[in-house]
């Protein structure tokens, strides 16, 4: 049996209230050779019969189940990589969609320039409509052919986003890194890294923003990952010798999740007993070495432009401010 060129993996948990947008969006591509894995991770709501039922009526969509519920995306698409036949794949989630050449124009550009990775434009969206906020190649250049580590760089700020078309063997032969929720954001900076180079075409991909119970924006536990998460980006940046402003924003960014999170549980009582997961951020984070690039970082102003407002934000930040001035004074002795 022929491969398809792509292989679209779609991790489902509970998106009936979305999902058949996204699958509309997928029968409209007017690329047709791809195969769809809508990948279910025991959802409790009407999303298997959304998909069986989309399985049946169109020969290249694959419904897939986990065997319990795994939990978070990259664990899901671990288990799918065994499914996947495409020489190249992308990934979405369950509530996002995308322009009629989405596809078409990816693989065009993969093939034009034997990229490893193509990203297609990123348009935010709350509904059938676009906002203005948009990601367009390098600040609207989609000319350039950049190397992995420049792509990585470009990646921490969301210059550019993750949102490629990858080649398969990325998955098949490095996988999802899965220590938390956000452990696919970080994985596919490492896939940056690993990457020859990265093109960019004039595909859309519709980051969808309206839906209340994202994962990404339900309060629960896993959001206390972030930090940890931010942690590792430090650790990649400093690893392949990023310059010390790279390294020093990483720090930064890594310290103040740790503080909205820390605030975050005094905020929410549910999250209370689950600070114990924010214990391997902070345990990192007392890294001399780590601190040496926070305090670079604070040297900035850092302090006042970032941690004064959240302060008022999250009055118990306050604490966290004052245990982490005992540690820089700690280091500093």
């Amino acid at each position: 049996m022929r491969k398809p060129t792509v292989s679209v993996i779609i991790p489902i948990y509970n998106g009936e209230e979305f999902l058949k947008r996204t699958i509309r969006s997928l029968q409209k591509q007017d690329f047709n050779d791809f195969e769809i894995l809508f990948v279910d991770d025991n959802s409790t709501d009407s999303s298997p019969e959304i998909l069986q039922l989309a399985s049946k009526t169109d020969n290249r969509f694959k419904f897939i189940k986990t065997p319990y519920n795994l939990g978070i995306v990259s664990k899901v698409m671990n288990f799918a990589k065994e499914h996947v036949a495409g020489e190249f794949f992308v990934y979405s989630s369950q509530d996002d969609f995308f322009s009629r050449d989405w596809l078409t124009k990816m693989v065009l550009r993969a093939k034009e320039t034997g990229a490893d990775a193509v990203l297609p434009d990123l348009v935010f969206s709350t509904g059938d409509d676009p906002l203005d906020k948009k990601i367009i190649g390098i600040k609207g250049d989609r000319r350039p052919i950049i190397d992995g580590k420049t792509a990585f760089q470009l990646s921490l700020d969301w210059t550019i986003p993750g949102n490629a078309l990858w080649k398969t063997h990325f998955l098949r032969d490095i996988g999802f890194f899965d220590f938390g929720m956000y452990a696919d954001e970080y994985t596919v900076r490492f896939f940056f890294l690993n990457c020859k180079s990265v093109a960019f075409c004039n595909g859309i991909f519709y980051y969808f923003q309206g839906n209340p119970n994202a994962i990404t924006k339900a309060i629960s536990p896993k959001r206390l990952d972030s930090a940890y998460n931010y942690f590792r980006l430090y650790e990649l940046a400093r690893a392949n010798n990023c310059s010390n402003e790279v390294v020093s924003n990483c720090s930064r960014k890594a310290a103040l999740s740790l503080i909205e999170s820390a605030a975050t549980t005094f905020r929410y009582a549910d999250l209370k007993n689950h600070r114990h997961r924010l214990g391997a951020a902070i345990e990192c984070m007392n890294d001399p070495v780590f601190l040496d690039h926070l305090i670079a970082s604070l040297e900035k102003n850092w302090l006042r432009r970032f941690l004064i407002p959240a302060a008022v934000r999250f009055r118990p930040v306050l604490y966290c401010v004052a245990a982490a001035k005992v540690a820089l004074t700690r280091h500093s002795k």
